[in-house]
């Protein structure tokens, strides 16, 4: 049975860390989120959550990086163990309900988030894999 787990230890939390799956330059985005990737040697996948204060109060930011582990957490068995990822919240969001090409973050849940991470992963991989091809084993 697989564990739905995701600890301290598949998660990005330091600048560094951070820094260095965005200087790898593999990222895809749909207009709310923006996701990239980078090789690591850990083997398990590792996030990391990102979402800028003009996304709303602290209370919006934090339900938003929930939303984002949670997704990451059920899906993690789905993504490659040889990778790390930082998921970038942009500010296209509105508390209205029906604001034009903005989402409202009332009707933003996990299931969403989880598709969102989903259909960005597949975009990402196969640049990724071209991007890896042909490194010697190790390589950065």
């Amino acid at each position: 049975m697989q564990r739905f787990r995701f600890g301290k230890r598949q998660r990005l939390n330091r600048p560094d860390q951070f820094r260095a799956v965005l200087a790898w330059r593999c990222g895809a985005g749909n207009g709310r989120v923006r996701l990239h990737e980078a090789p690591n040697t850990v083997g398990r996948p590792r996030l990391g959550v990102s979402v800028p204060k003009r996304c709303g109060s602290a209370v919006v930011r934090n339900r938003l990086k929930r939303l984002a582990r949670e997704a990451f957490r059920l899906e993690q068995h789905n993504l490659p163990p040889d990778r790390d990822y930082v998921l970038i919240f942009t500010a296209k969001w509105s508390k209205k309900p029906m604001s034009a090409n903005c989402l409202p973050l009332g009707g933003l849940e996990y299931h969403t988030v989880r598709r969102w991470l989903r259909q960005l992963h597949e975009r990402l991989d196969e640049r990724f894999l071209r991007r890896t091809r042909g490194r010697p084993e190790g390589g950065s």
